[in-house]
């Protein structure tokens, strides 16, 4: 039995491709490893390409943070919700944002709840289950929907939004708008945007750009080195398909 995960090729550092996550009863002789080792590796690999260009990275004035100047972040405190239908709601879709894999995804025992196609967690993009500030967080993003797709040229509900993230970011399928996971990512969504201040923008939603480098990488930079324990996977039939031109 084997999933599918986002990896990368030619020394893990470009051209994204889908390696296979081989299970642990189907081990043929082959070290096993976790679609979070590869995941950690493809990025790291992304990093050190990214160094390995010369000359100074300054940031841009406009892209500096200054976190001592910064408004208060307001994150609601899930311990305070009541044990109530709506609270449990609210603490299932924290936890489908936390286990989403485990819940609704590939790991799922229940082979209809298999929604997600690959291994990733929601907080895997939205940082500490939605709540980090600049780490694309959901916090006061409630009141914002209906909101203009510019990718879709279209106005989606935040169950299509919902919908938009499980079948491009987790490769899956949609979830219907009347289960109780949909209902209760929804419910854990409309509590993070609870308190916040009506008509006020929300100083940390999205992600900081990040400065580009400021010359052209080396030619025949080094690829960053495989560890010995990925190694097979890295080459030959275990390096994976590319399902998409580059």
């Amino acid at each position: 039995m084997s999933r599918l995960i986002r990896g990368t090729r030619h020394g893990w550092t470009a051209w994204p491709i889908w390696c296979t996550r081989r299970s642990t009863e189907d081990s043929g002789g082959v070290t096993r490893v976790g679609w979070r080792s590869l995941l950690a590796l493809a990025t790291a690999g992304t990093v050190a390409a990214t160094l390995s260009c010369t000359g100074p990275t300054p940031a841009n004035a406009q892209d500096t943070i200054d976190t001592a100047h910064l408004p208060a972040w307001h994150v609601p405190d899930i311990a305070a919700v009541p044990d109530d239908e709506e609270g449990r709601a609210i603490r299932y879709g924290r936890s489908l944002f936390e286990h989403t894999s485990a819940l609704i995804g590939p790991d799922a025992t229940d082979l209809a709840q298999r929604y997600a196609g690959n291994g990733l967690e929601c907080q895997n993009c939205h940082l500490d289950a939605g709540t980090q500030r600049f780490g694309l967080p959901l916090i006061g993003i409630w009141k914002r929907f209906p909101a203009f797709s510019a990718r879709l040229d279209a106005v989606e509900t935040m169950t299509e939004r919902i919908n938009d993230c499980m079948q491009r970011s987790l490769n899956g399928r949609a979830l219907p708008s009347d289960s109780s996971e949909m209902k209760a990512l929804e419910a854990y969504i409309r509590f993070l945007s609870s308190g916040q201040p009506p008509g006020e923008p929300i100083v940390g939603r999205g992600a900081p750009r990040l400065p580009l480098p400021q010359s052209r990488c080396r030619s025949g930079a080094r690829s960053p080195r495989v560890p010995d324990e990925l190694r097979p996977l890295s080459s030959g039939r275990w390096q994976g398909r590319a399902l998409f031109a580059a």
